[in-house]
Formats: structure tokens, C-alpha cells, sequence
């Protein structure tokens, strides 16, 4: 096949050529756009070669440039459609034949063993005593911990792993401070210079943040609101005990799935509330024993109903939408674009805090301004503040909240129920 994309003049068109067979024995991404695999050929010649997966030519689309880096798992035995690839360069000087893809590979053989596979090292082996870091920098091998040995307490490769393999109380030292690390990369890759919190409170707080703001910010702004709220997919009911114990605000779980409520998971709901609300640590110094604090309204419970959020729901409960103030929905995964849609649809205040985004299941999505596809965070808030209000006024707008995490809260208050 022949892509009919205009490419840049380093990149020649894509032809595949040749189909091969083997098992997957390296993989290696050098950054977003690019990723190499080192196969391992069943034919009568034994031979290794490298294939690569770019997008940056537009010889393939992002979407699928990421499945294939999906499906190519060390250890699987794949057939590929392969050609030359489109920059001559990657050809040159090697000792091995190197192929371009750019359809998804069709797995003949699942790696499946319940032991992980041990990779070869790469066919461009180029030895290197030290590793770049996220900030750029370069750190000597020898001065950080094996990553598999820290995770998995094992190194299959000890006796040639150049990093180190600390045991005992400098191992535990080691693993603190290597996830300590990570938490602060975390912060700094995802720092969002719009959001206006700093000093952020723990992603366990987040149901009761959500639920505090829903009381806070949102109720007040609705017009003859009496406070019914609609969860959807609301797991446990984390948020709907928020509202409904601590702010006396009633509140209805539509999760298809039904979870355990033990005793302690309620306890430390109200924990929860007792030391972010009312500022009561479990630390304070008081020689007196403290009694537990009660909910605020401990008689308005939530009701849960063991379904979805579909066509089916809105005809059979016409009465319980008709009372219901607001659709909500905290990190919903994928009932989140439902959420929005039935709010639109119903017009209905709503308020969602989107998380993943499940772009490969949803490929009808694509932002109005620039007709890409929805792959992060970002694009689903972006695509859902671009959708129509269908005649009820108003703004799909945005907030952030005080937790960790994903803390983007999408929002939308019709003209008929704004103040």
C-alpha cells in the first residue's frame, strides 16, 4: 500500500513490500512519534532485524501509531506488512536489515507466560554508563537502584545489571525515596500553569473537594434548586455521602456495579470530613480521649440504583429526572461523555471531572477547531466545553478543584436555572 499524505522532503512515501514473521525480542521508544522493535525472524535464515513505527511522517495516524505500540510486546509472534522506511537514514550503517510498518501487527503467538519476558539487548547496542533524565540530564547508572529489583524485589539480569541492588534497611530506604521521586516528577511533568492551587490537597480527598465545591460554588448558583443531585457512576458512593451526610444535599448513585460498603470505608468518610472541614487531626495533642464527631446530617442517606445512565434509564424514570438538579460525575471514565449528553439533552445543570479518556473506543470524537482526535485529558475537557447547549443558554465553562490528579471540574448551568 501507498500513502497519499503530503510528507516533508526528509520523508519519502511508504510502500509495504514484504510481509515477515518472528518473535518480538526488543522494544525501544525513543520518543512520542517513534519506536523501534527487534524481531526475530521464523524463516530458514534465523536472522534478527528492526522495525520501526513512526508517525511523524504521516505515513500512519497518532491513534494508531499508539495501538501498535499497544499490540508490540516483547515476547509476542507477530506478522508485519513491512517496507523501506520512509527516511533512507535509518538504513544506513547497519549491520541488519531495518523495516518501517505502519499497520497494526497481527499477533499469531500471545506471549503468556505468567513470568516476565527477558528481553535481548538491542540490535544498536550502544553502551552507555549513564541515562538521561526526565530534566535532561544525564545520571551515571551506577548511582541509581534497578527499577525491577526495587519493584519486584528480583533483577534477571544481576549479575551484568550495571544498577544497584541495595537489601535490607537500605533497600527500603531506597524504595521511599525512589517513589518519592517519581511523586515529585509527576507534579512537575503535569503542572498545569493555569491551575490556580499550589499547595494541593491528597487525591484521597478528592470525593469530598468535589462534593464541598457542588455545595459551595455550584448549588448556590442554580436557580429553585432544591439540591437533588444525580451521581452517575458513582462506585461506592464516595461523593454521594459527601453531599448527602455532610451537606445535607440528596443524592442518587446510578452505578451498574455494586460495591461493598463495610463499616470502615464510612468511618473514614467521616474522618475525612472531620479533618479537611472541620480541621480536626487525629495528631492533636489532647490528653482527653476525642469522641468520633458525627455527621452533620446522619438521617439523609443516599439512594443507590444498580444501573446505566442510557436511553432505557430516561424512559423509565421520567419522576426522578424531573426532581434532579444536577448530573455529576467524579473521574466517570467512560459514562462521562454520557453524562454531558443526557445533561444537554434534559437540560439539566451538570458538573463532571474528567479523567481517562479512552480515545481508541471513541474515534467519532474530534475537536471542532482543529478536527483532531481526542487523546488526552486536555482534548476531552476541550471537545466537551465545544458541544452545542441545544437551545438552553448558558456556557459549558471550567474550574479547577483543590486535590491532586486530575482536577479539571467541566460545568454547564443552563439560562433557565442560572441566577
Amino acid at each position: 500500500m501507498t500513502t497519499s499524505s503530503t510528507v516533508s522532503s526528509r520523508f519519502h512515501n511508504f510502500t509495504a513490500t514484504d510481509w515477515i514473521d518472528g518473535e518480538i525480542r526488543h522494544r525501544r521508544k525513543l520518543y512520542k512519534k517513534l519506536f523501534f522493535i527487534d524481531i526475530h525472524l521464523t524463516s530458514p535464515s534465523n536472522d534478527k532485524v528492526q522495525v520501526l513505527f513512526r508517525c511523524d511522517d504521516d505515513s500512519m495516524t497518532t491513534v494508531d501509531h499508539q495501538d501498535c505500540l499497544r499490540l508490540a510486546r516483547p515476547g509476542h509472534h507477530v506478522r508485519l506488512h513491512v517496507g523501506p522506511p520512509t527516511d533512507p537514514n535509518e538504513g544506513q550503517d547497519r549491520t541488519f536489515k531495518v523495516w518501517q510498518c505502519t499497520t497494526l501487527p497481527e499477533i499469531t503467538k500471545p506471549y503468556d507466560d505468567p513470568k516476565p519476558f527477558i528481553a535481548d539487548p538491542p540490535l544498536v547496542n550502544k553502551t552507555r554508563e549513564t541515562i538521561k533524565q526526565w530534566d535532561g540530564q544525564e545520571k551515571p547508572k551506577k548511582d541509581m537502584t534497578c527499577k525491577y529489583w526495587l519493584n519486584q524485589r528480583q533483577c534477571h539480569r544481576l549479575e551484568t545489571c550495571p544498577f544497584q541492588h541495595p537489601t535490607g534497611p537500605d533497600f527500603e530506604k531506597a524504595r521511599e525515596a525512589w517513589v518519592q521521586e517519581r511523586l515529585e516528577i509527576r507534579k512537575i511533568i503535569t503542572l498545569d500553569p493555569n491551575d490556580p492551587h499550589t499547595d494541593k490537597k491528597p487525591h484521597a480527598l478528592r470525593a469530598l473537594i468535589f462534593a464541598q465545591w457542588i455545595h459551595t460554588f455550584l448549588i448556590p448558583r442554580l436557580r429553585h434548586c432544591k439540591g437533588n443531585v444525580l451521581d452517575i457512576a458513582g462506585g461506592k458512593g464516595d461523593v454521594s455521602m459527601f453531599l448527602c451526610h455532610a451537606f445535607g444535599i440528596p443524592s442518587t448513585v446510578v452505578e451498574p456495579n455494586l460495591r461493598k460498603q463495610p463499616n470502615y470505608w464510612l468511618t473514614r468518610l467521616r474522618r475525612l470530613m472531620e479533618k479537611h472541614i472541620n480541621g480536626i487531626n487525629d495528631d492533636d495533642d489532647d490528653d482527653a480521649p476525642r469522641m468520633a464527631q458525627p455527621w452533620p446530617y446522619p438521617d439523609i442517606h443516599p439512594t443507590f440504583m444498580p444501573t446505566l445512565l442510557d436511553d432505557a434509564f430516561i424512559q423509565h424514570h421520567p419522576d426522578l429526572l424531573h426532581r434532579t438538579d444536577l448530573l455529576i460525575g467524579l473521574h466517570a471514565d467512560q459514562a462521562t461523555e454520557p453524562i454531558v449528553d443526557t445533561a444537554l439533552r434534559l437540560g439539566k445543570p451538570f458538573a463532571v471531572v474528567p479523567c481517562c479518556v479512552f480515545g481508541r473506543e471513541n474515534l467519532h470524537r474530534q475537536l471542532a477547531t482543529t478536527g483532531g482526535p481526542v487523546l488526552t485529558t486536555q482534548d476531552l475537557i476541550q471537545f466537551l466545553c465545544e458541544k452545542e447547549t441545544g437551545g438552553y443558554g448558558g456556557k459549558i465553562e471550567t474550574a479547577y478543584l483543590d486535590f491532586e490528579g486530575k482536577n479539571q471540574v467541566v460545568y454547564w448551568i443552563p439560562s433557565s436555572h442560572s441566577l
